[in-house]
């Protein structure tokens, strides 16, 4: 064990896989976790007696130190913003993101789409907007999760599918009509 580690785990089980071996190798990696094997083996005698055989795996999985892993460049809005128009799609988008910066809604940019979360949680998705170039000029795809609408702000998915004039889920965004289903 390295030094300053007091605390090391046992998993104890009857038998042994390769899945259970990964496991102890990616709490060890992830979790920074020291993790130590111990197997048993289950025979039956003559008599109808269950035996255990233990078996103790030596190596403690102790966490590597690998070098410090590199941080994922964060997008600004504004790059997947002007993605959007260079892809004919910011007609759509913009109007969306400037709505949700209005309400306070969080937006998250990813590298083809932004997703807008609400601000107590910014990894659930409340809706995405993709900004990908389509066959159709001025269409977005886009996502609407209607069981966040309802966990976070109490809206129920037939007063959003009234608001929205169209089912959640997958549909397609028109700058003129707003919303097409897919």
């Amino acid at each position: 064990m390295k030094e300053g580690r007091d605390i090391v785990i046992y998993l104890v089980c009857t038998g042994i896989d390769a899945g259970l071996e990964r496991m102890v190798e990616f709490l060890a990696e992830r979790a920074e976790l020291a993790l130590r094997l111990v197997t048993f083996s289950t025979f039956g005698d003559a008599q109808g007696k269950m035996l255990l055989a233990r078996e103790i795996h030596e190596s403690v999985a102790e966490p590597k130190r690998a070098e410090v892993p590199k941080i994922r460049q964060t997008l600004e809005p504004e790059t997947v913003l002007s993605l959007a128009d260079q892809n004919g799609v910011g007609g759509v988008v913009r109007p969306h993101n400037e709505t949700a910066m209005d309400f306070g809604v969080a937006a998250r940019p990813l590298a083809k789409s932004i997703m807008f979360a609400p601000p107590a949680n910014r990894s659930r998705c409340l809706f995405v907007v993709w900004v990908e170039r389509r066959k159709e000029p001025g269409l977005a795809k886009a996502y609407i999760a209607a069981e966040a609408f309802e966990q976070f702000y109490g809206v129920k998915e037939s007063d959003l599918t009234a608001a929205i004039r169209t089912p959640a889920g997958y549909l397609m965004l028109d700058a003129v009509e707003n919303t097409r289903s897919m």
